[in-house]
């Protein structure tokens, strides 16, 4: 037995004095190595088994130990066969990855070729973002005095409006009057329209009396003459003629 403590010279005094002695009860948990695990090795060579001199007690429970740990062992070693097995086909699955993961190696220095490739774009649009962000803070400072400027178009354009509204009322107000201008300038031209009429028919009133007195003049210069005629001759009677 080999024994993973160092054991005291008492301990090492009473295995000596007794090579019987039940050691597995006493040091079961400390022995590295087991004499009946020693037994069950495979033997090479010429090996004679001899009587230890021991109880028959103790030699049957070392033979029933000794039989455990055979079918142990045997059981071991079906389970080791069985985890070769497995180690073989655990190896195949490996070499399989192992080529999987060579050829993912070569996509990953692909694929760092093209991270870099794409980190030096990123930079690139990185400096081009930058410079966006400068003009869109130039558009937005502008935008801010289009805007203020905006406000004040706006308040000029509402004091227009307000000037706009005030015209119209007076616009409004000038189209009344202007109106009411109208409309008596439609009664005065009414009026004028029938005093010219009153005119027109007076003038041919006037035209029809100075035609009249026109001819009354002519008639009165014909008598006239026969009146000058009559006194210049002798009438056959004496008469005196008489005018109305």
């Amino acid at each position: 037995n080999v024994f993973s403590k160092k054991l005291t010279d008492a301990e090492i005094s009473k295995l000596a004095a007794d090579r019987c002695l039940e050691v597995e009860e006493l040091y079961g948990e400390v022995r590295a190595i087991r004499w009946e695990d020693v037994i069950l090795k495979t033997r090479t060579g010429t090996v004679t088994e001899t009587e230890s001199g021991c109880s028959a007690g103790i030699i049957g429970q070392y033979r029933t130990i000794l039989q455990k740990r055979e079918e142990s062992y045997n059981e071991i070693r079906g389970e080791l066969e069985q985890t070769k097995k497995e180690k073989e086909t655990i190896r195949v699955d490996l070499e399989g990855k192992v080529r999987l993961l060579n050829a993912t190696e070569v996509e990953l220095e692909q694929t760092k070729g093209e991270k870099e490739t794409c980190k030096s774009e990123l930079e690139t649009k990185g400096q081009e973002l930058q410079e966006t962000a400068r003009e869109l803070e130039q558009i937005k400072d502008e935008n801010e005095a289009y805007q203020a400027d905006l406000e004040g178009k706006e308040r000029q354009l509402n004091a227009t409006v307000e000037e706009l509204e005030k015209t119209k009322e007076e616009k409004e107000t000038f189209r009344s009057n202007l109106e009411g201008k109208v409309q008596q300038l439609n009664v005065l031209e009414a009026q004028k329209q029938r005093a010219i009429d009153e005119l027109n028919r007076t003038s041919q009133l006037l035209n029809s009396t100075t035609t009249s007195l026109n001819q009354t003049q002519a008639e009165k210069e014909q008598v006239k003459e026969l009146l000058e005629k009559a006194a210049n001759t002798t009438p056959d009677c004496p008469c005196t003629p008489t005018f109305s």
